[in-house]
């Protein structure tokens, strides 16, 4: 009986043990580190090289677009990294397609002379000779149409280029350029967000043997852990750096995000640089808008700027404000344009307008502004739990 109470005892401490090692876990500390920072540069083969129109703001999420397959048609735009002054290059393509049209109109009339001389040539009534020049004739019109229709999708690509699309979620961490000044150097790094990297450190040892182990990592906004890609593990010099997916803030137990939402606003400001007390009010460029009642600006209500006892709601109620737009244009930071208004409607300094948002926005609408960063952002550091 003794012998019989022994080997129970004995197997459930076994037990316990092999329970315990199976829900062992150790908990570390990683750094959100990203997987990759592009410096983008630009730089044209032509004999003027351009000059950068835009340039997005240190601080900016950018997203890329979402085009058809096999065509560069734009189902959803996302947020460009820098633009070219465009009405140089818009004029270059339209160069191309000119030279294209002069070289069909030469194609077709060369290929008429062939047709005609030939007949003649073989009444006698002209000579081989100058069949022979007609034809070398359309021969070099051949050539020139041909070098003309491929052109045309060089100078398109040439002008798809002039706008950077970004390749990957990512975050503009640092600015060599601003808008307006010339192109042919380091312009920007951009900062990958998704996929993003946590770094650990430990003992090199130790971090061989993680291979194939589950893995928890803590966002510090949310208790909910999240996993790991698999076979992205990488050692590195003081221990390892795991790879995991990453959302954008809004996305994380918010219910308002289940409302329309807008990414970018600019406020209302004074036209005027010298007379600063003279008010002309002025909005972005971008902003303005155009229906069949006239142009108009989607204002965040009850929002405003610069104001020392209140900050920015993360939901407002938007309204369609109709104004009338004057006829300067100036740069506002080397990353926007602003346009002078000859009637502000109701729009008053400091206000707040809303653009880069969903196309079917309705007026009094409540709209979400979401914390411009993702769950995890670069130099965060966050709990990591390996479970054994």
């Amino acid at each position: 009986m003794f012998k019989n109470i022994s080997k129970l005892f004995l197997t459930g401490i076994l037990s316990s043990c092999i329970s315990l090692s199976l829900f062992a876990e150790t908990e570390l500390t990683g750094t959100v580190t990203p997987l990759n920072v592009s410096t983008r540069a630009a730089g044209t083969d032509t004999a003027y090289p351009g000059v950068l129109n835009k340039v997005q703001r240190e601080g900016t999420i950018c997203y890329p677009y979402i085009t058809r397959i096999n065509s560069d048609i734009v189902v959803e735009p996302g947020q460009f990294l820098y633009q070219y002054d465009m009405p140089w290059w818009n004029a270059y393509m339209q160069q191309a397609k000119d030279t294209y049209v002069q070289n069909v109109v030469q194609l077709m009339i060369a290929k008429d002379n062939v047709v005609r001389y030939k007949k003649l040539v073989s009444t006698n009534a002209e000579s081989e000779e100058t069949f022979e020049q007609y034809l070398s004739t359309y021969a070099n019109a051949l050539g020139n149409y041909e070098n003309a229709k491929a052109t045309i999708p060089f100078y398109y690509e040439a002008l798809r280029e002039a706008t950077c699309r970004p390749t990957f979620e990512g975050i503009v961490t640092k600015t060599y350029q601003s808008g307006g000044t010339q192109v042919g150097q380091p312009i920007l790094d951009f900062t990958q967000l998704n996929p993003i990297g946590i770094n650990v450190k430990m003992p090199r040892s130790d971090a061989r043997k993680l291979s194939g182990k589950a893995v928890k990592i803590y966002p510090l906004d949310t208790k909910k852990p999240q996993g790991i890609i698999y076979g992205r593990t990488m050692l590195t010099d003081d221990g390892v750096q795991f790879s995991t997916e990453n959302y954008p803030h809004f996305t994380i137990d918010d219910p308002e995000c289940k409302i329309k939402i807008v990414r970018q606003c600019l406020p209302v400001i004074n036209f005027n640089i010298r007379e600063i007390g003279k008010v002309n009010l002025s909005v972005p460029a971008d902003a303005i808008e155009k229906d069949n009642k006239g142009y108009y600006v989607w204002l965040a209500n009850d929002q405003q700027v610069l104001n020392p006892d209140k900050g920015l709601a993360k939901s407002f109620i938007i309204e369609k404000t109709y104004i009338k737009p004057g006829k300067l244009f100036r740069r506002s930071s080397g990353c926007s344009d602003y346009q002078s208004l000859d009637d502000a409607g109701k729009l008053k300094l400091n206000d707040i307008v809303v653009f880069d948002h969903p196309q079917d926005l309705n007026d009094g609408e409540k709209v979400f502004f979401p914390t411009n960063r993702y769950i995890l952002m670069p130099g965060d550091e966050v709990k990591v739990v390996i479970l054994d």
